[in-house]
């Protein structure tokens, strides 16, 4: 009887270390898993907030663009009026108005 007892003490042990080695090989697969999972999440949200920044770059590279084309046009826009002021200050010079209206308005600017 006591050598019954011993065998079935036996069976026991070796099946606990069975059901442990089967529960740490499925432990070791299980940590593999998540790792790759997490891993690979991580590479995704990487990849969004590149785009992201990406989106942010060329959005803020056309604003800038606009931004300077306005100013272009606002200074196309000087241009084209001080070139007619010049010209409508020469046709006034030289129909003898005087140079003094010439230096009253260049004041007014001032």
């Amino acid at each position: 009887e006591e050598k019954l007892l011993d065998e079935k003490a036996s069976r026991l042990r070796e099946a606990e270390q069975r059901l442990d080695k089967a529960i740490a090989q499925r432990l070791k697969e299980a940590e593999k898993r998540l790792r790759k999972e997490a891993d690979q999440r991580i590479e995704e949200v990487k990849r969004k907030a590149e785009d992201a920044a990406e989106e942010r770059l060329a959005y803020a590279e056309k604003r800038a663009q606009a931004e300077a084309a306005g100013k272009v046009e606002e200074a196309e826009g000087r241009l084209k009026t001080a070139r007619a002021r010049l010209k409508s200050l020469k046709a006034a010079d030289k129909q003898g108005s005087g140079s003094d209206s010439v230096d009253d308005e260049d004041e007014e600017e001032e």
